[in-house]
């Protein structure tokens, strides 16, 4: 059986997390100002960084753009980073997680 990947935005945030910097990334991470969770929780959205920034080719995945796929996405991003990828030389990755945090959280 595979890994159990969290629905709940605060569980698939920790757990974003933990793979992120388990896989070696640099991880930034952005409050939204603006609202907290429906359990009182920051609202944040996490970068995180594979490679070289200076290369000349990336790949940026971003989760939870509609506040509804964002548990679908963290588990993609999550299994990802669980996977220990070797990335080819001249190439960066990124990850945005839970681009719409307010979405994510309150479904």
């Amino acid at each position: 059986m595979g890994a159990r990947y969290e629905v709940e935005y605060r569980a698939a945030r920790q757990q974003f997390l933990t793979a992120a910097r388990t896989a070696g990334a640099t991880v930034a991470s952005y409050e939204n100002p603006f609202g907290r969770g429906p359990h009182g929780e920051a609202l944040v959205t996490d970068v995180a960084w594979l490679g070289d920034r200076d290369s000349k080719r990336w790949f940026l995945c971003s989760s939870g753009m509609h506040g509804l796929e964002g548990s679908a996405g963290s588990a993609a991003q999550c299994a990802w980073l669980d996977a220990k990828p070797a990335l080819p030389n001249g190439v960066a990755v990124c990850l945005v997680h839970a681009l719409n945090a307010w979405g994510f959280a309150h479904i």
